[in-house]
């Protein structure tokens, strides 16, 4: 193998690893943590749950001045600093026996969420080997998609073993003495491309990507400024609306559909069988985007990926059994995950590479936004209306809305 593929693999195998040791040990950790914090502590479910929400928005904040940072400096930095911000607020989440001092333990998780998570992972991909992007953001996403199976048992019998304070404890060491050298080792120093691409700028919107990419570079105005006003033009409004509205299903879906279930007459047993039917089609759904994106384009996946959810979520308010529970957790999942991996496809696709940290983190901002405060809109709809149907109608049409107003760009099979 030329010493390039191999070094193209490390960078593939090196962000994956970022990504599901991320999402294990801090995202998921909270769904094991969460009734320990309770009984010990004694704060509500929404105090120990809004820290992930604090995280998830404080993430949106600062995409995409990351993006920025990978795009005008390379990804090493960056994620070695994510890996080990994370790994000290891990450490310092254990500690935390006030509500302030906990908010203010993930303000920090969430800045080293952002530099380290799918977002800078798939920026560093595209910022680093472009010309292999596809074939990296799916092998990460997919691993990433393997880390509530893979750690949530595993943090349960260290909680049982040590407590919650002394795992989180554990878990921070783990997170710093594995991922870290991974993010050091494993990504090019110094902003090296290892995969270039012939044309990064080869659609209009990525020649202007280029262009304020370049005048960053040169200390001149950023993406954000209004000198690149032009990128902040109606398809990119086009993309965060649909951004907005096909976002929100995806947590919100993910933590209530046990409950939805259970108050539709559905036995535990089942309602918990199907959440994790969601787990396994979202892998689906990543895997069929590997199949299909380079006879399709990424612009008719995410498309597909909306309307997916969409009509999946709008079954169970159909008459019928559980088979239509089964079809809605198994369409939402797959839709769900096809999404994931296919936009930052799609961006790169429409934009083109260069600039694409800034271009991508601007969308995954709004992404972030919609994910943090999904779930409580869901809570309380429900709560006002006593039942889920109008939270259910609400996600499934906003994620059809998103389809329609998606922007049709560029068919790129690159």
């Amino acid at each position: 193998m030329a010493e390039p593929a191999r070094r193209v693999h490390a960078l593939t195998a090196s962000l994956a690893v970022a990504v599901f040791f991320g999402f294990g040990l801090m995202v998921f950790a909270i769904a094991i943590m969460l009734p320990e914090m309770m009984a010990e502590l004694g704060w509500s479910n929404a105090a120990v749950s809004s820290g992930l929400t604090i995280g998830l928005l404080t993430a949106g904040i600062v995409a995409p001045a990351v993006g920025s940072l990978i795009d005008r400096y390379g990804a090493r930095m960056p994620m070695t600093a994510g890996a080990v911000v994370t790994s000290l607020g891990m450490a310092a989440w254990s500690t935390v026996s006030a509500y302030p001092v906990y908010v203010a333990v993930w303000l920090v998780l969430g800045a080293g969420m952002s530099l380290l998570l799918y977002e800078a992972a798939f920026t560093a991909m595209v910022r680093h080997a472009p010309a292999r992007r596809r074939q990296g953001l799916l092998v990460i996403s997919f691993l990433g998609a393997l880390s509530s199976t893979a750690f949530l048992p595993v943090i349960e019998t260290l909680v049982r073993a040590q407590g919650w304070r002394d795992a989180l404890v554990t878990l921070a060491a783990v997170n710093l003495v594995v991922v870290t050298p991974l993010m050091v080792v494993g990504i090019p120093a110094r902003g090296r491309v290892l995969a270039p691409e012939t044309d990064p700028g080869s659609s209009p919107a990525g020649e202007v990507a280029e262009a304020a990419t370049l005048a960053t570079a040169a200390g001149g105005p950023s993406m954000g400024s209004a000198d690149a006003s032009m990128l902040r033009d109606a398809q990119l409004r086009r993309i965060g609306v649909a951004t907005l509205f096909g976002d929100a299903p995806v947590y919100a879906v993910s933590v209530h559909i046990v409950a939805y279930l259970i108050l539709s007459g559905r036995s535990t047993a089942f309602a918990a069988a199907m959440g994790g039917a969601v787990g396994l089609a979202k892998l689906l759904g990543r895997v069929g985007v590997g199949l299909l994106v380079r006879h399709v384009g990424s612009y008719a996946l995410l498309m597909g990926g909306y309307l997916l959810v969409g009509v999946a979520l709008a079954l169970p308010l159909l008459p019928g059994g559980d088979g239509l529970d089964v079809a809605m957790a198994v369409g939402f999942g797959i839709g769900a995950g096809a999404q994931t991996v296919t936009r930052p496809m799609y961006v790169a696709d429409l934009y083109g590479t260069a600039g694409f940290g800034r271009t991508f983190g601007r969308i995954s901002r709004i992404g972030r936004f919609s994910m943090a405060l999904a779930p409580g809109l869901v809570g309380v709809a429900v709560t006002g209306t006593g039942g889920y149907a109008l939270a259910w109608i609400a996600m499934a049409v906003g994620s059809v809305a998103a389809a329609v107003v998606l922007p049709r760009g560029v068919a790129s099979t690159r």
